[in-house]
């Protein structure tokens, strides 16, 4: 089936004139086109009026046809379609100056691809601007309720949960809202909040994705005297476990089943930012009972949580309890398992190829970059082309590109900081193991990766090394002694944090060719070098190019004088 819609990128006023008179009178706060966010006005990017996004539902394998058009003055745009592999169409990815020239202000550019991966996953704006990198909307991909290895946990799956961090208006402001579905907290500026209806004794999948924002900080999220029995991560179904405390990163995406066995009512669902985070941040909602009448609510015949099979909680993320090795009452990334087992091809010890990625920040003492700390993984800090490298690498200088093992000439004055496009060159049908190693020099927590154009398999994780030199980390891994791996059922993702001074390992088959970002989450970093292409194969394993394909880059004119 081809699926079509029209997304058309605005900036709106939260608590304009189509709120008319709201929260004063709270019916005007459910109009059509009110945008109440947090209850203060500001200017929001959105699409078709609305924020979030509009949600996007399509069955696997259609085949999606999106109209992106941008009005935002003076801003390009890209749309990254999160979860979604691309294989047929890597210049679909979304990447301004990787896949695709940026949308410019007033044009359209149709997005076409086939929705190949199953799950809940997202759509996000890239435009390399902090305040404006925000617009989200969810991708679900849908399948036959016989291929859901879960489908006989929950009843009812129509609840869509979409959180994000609303910029502050002011830094000096140390409490940030959290948007549920682009709803403030509860009693904010007097504002009505969300609020998500469930049915007495009915099992509720609820498909929940954190966008993440500026700050980049996890998050937990709990519901009032309810458990959670988490199901899938990232699209990808996992051995299910019941828990208290959900605790997750930006660009995760979490499906849980409620249980509606409580005495009917109304209860508080929380989301609060992690240790480390620079603010404050908290968001909530509400879920009601659709039944209030006690009558209806007989215990001996509602559904009940088994109090004795249950953790307190889990996390992906790699800071707070989960940097405790000793504790148990929690389950922590290395301990949550998939459904499937390791392909045969990962489960070996040595992959074709095993990279090694350090990043860290060092302080710039010249003026000419303007930044005191720059980032940069294996000592080169990225920067984007001037075109596509997937479209038109033939109109990108070589000296611009770098590797750990080529270093351009522009970087032979400064040894700490050499600013270059970064790719890495992989093998098309390789295995490839990924070491993500933090050597710890930033004030930051965790840092969260996200691959594009692969799922990937989270085989070992380690907090506080000792040692983060390079031929330590080899020769601790060499022998042993790096991290533990789990070459059994790890899990499958495509966004994982990489623990304060820690280490990650994930494995995948480079079997998709193109030009991969590999990108810090947090929408100040990804944009300021802290990132990396992995190339998977060479140009002519590229699928065909699609005829009059938008181009852009750098001109010069033609030399002349003026006489």
């Amino acid at each position: 089936m081809i699926c079509r819609i029209k997304l058309v990128f605005e900036l709106k006023n939260t608590m304009g004139s189509s709120c008319g008179d709201c929260p004063k009178n709270y019916t005007d706060c459910f109009k059509e086109k009110c945008l109440i966010a947090d209850g203060i006005q500001r200017k929001l990017l959105t699409a078709n009026g609305q924020f979030p996004g509009p949600l996007i539902q399509v069955c696997k394998n259609d085949i999606l046809v999106v109209d992106v058009v941008n009005r935002v003055l003076g801003s390009g745009a890209a749309v990254h379609w999160r979860g979604q592999a691309q294989r047929e169409t890597p210049y679909m990815d979304g990447v301004a100056m990787v896949t695709q020239c940026a949308i410019p202000t007033f044009t359209t550019f149709q997005y076409k691809f086939r929705a190949s991966e199953v799950g809940t996953h997202l759509w996000q704006v890239h435009t390399g601007n902090e305040q404006l990198d925000g617009l989200y909307g969810a991708l679900v991909v849908r399948q036959p309720a016989t291929k859901d290895p879960h489908n006989d946990l929950f009843d009812l799956d129509e609840h869509i949960i979409l959180i994000n961090e609303l910029p502050q208006l002011s830094y000096k402001n140390k409490h940030a809202s959290l948007l549920i579905n682009g709803r403030g907290p509860i009693q904010k500026n007097d504002v009505p909040p969300l609020t998500l209806n469930v049915k007495l004794n009915k099992r509720h999948r609820f498909r929940i994705a954190y966008s993440g924002g500026v700050n980049g900080c996890p998050i937990t999220v709990s519901i009032d005297r309810h458990m959670m029995l988490i199901i899938a991560i990232d699209g990808n179904p996992i051995k299910p476990n019941k828990i208290k405390l959900l605790k997750m990163a930006p660009g995760e995406r979490v499906d849980i089943v409620l249980t509606a066995d409580q005495i009917p009512g109304k209860y508080i669902l929380k989301t609060l930012s992690g240790e480390g985070c620079p603010v404050f941040e908290e968001g909530s909602a509400i879920i009601k009972y659709t039944s209030d009448y006690l009558l209806e609510f007989d215990k001996t015949k509602a559904i009940k949580n088994t109090e004795n099979n249950y953790q307190e909680g889990m996390s992906t993320v790699a800071e707070g309890f989960c940097s405790n090795k000793k504790q148990k009452s929690h389950i922590c990334l290395p301990k949550i398992e998939s459904l499937n087992e390791l392909p045969v091809d990962l489960a070996v010890n040595k992959m074709d190829l095993t990279l090694y990625l350090f990043f860290d920040y060092v302080i710039d003492n010249s003026t000419s970059s303007g930044r005191p700390y720059i980032p940069r993984i294996n000592n080169l800090t990225f920067i984007f082309p001037p075109s596509p490298l997937l479209t038109q690498r033939s109109d990108i200088e070589d000296g611009l590109l770098c590797n750990s093992n080529s270093r351009p000439g522009h970087c032979a004055a400064n040894l700490s900081v050499c600013e270059c496009v970064h790719v890495i060159n992989i093998p098309l049908h390789s295995t490839v193991e990924i070491v993500l190693i933090d050597r710890g020099n930033d004030q930051q927590s965790e840092h969260v990766f996200h691959l594009h154009g692969h799922k990937f398999y989270v085989v070992g994780t380690n907090y506080k090394l000792i040692y983060t030199n390079e031929n330590d980390i080899k020769t601790l891994d060499h022998n042993k002694q790096l991290l533990s791996r789990n070459l059994k059922n790890p899990i499958i993702k495509d966004t994982v944090s990489v623990p304060p001074q820690g280490v990650v390992a994930f494995r995948f088959h480079a079997n998709n060719p193109g030009y991969w970002l590999l990108q810090d989450q947090k929408a100040s970093e990804w944009s300021k070098g802290l990132d990396v292409l992995l190339h998977v194969g060479s140009a002519s394993s590229l699928p065909h190019i699609p005829d009059n394909f938008p181009r852009c880059g750098s001109w010069v004119g033609p030399e002349f004088f003026l006489i």
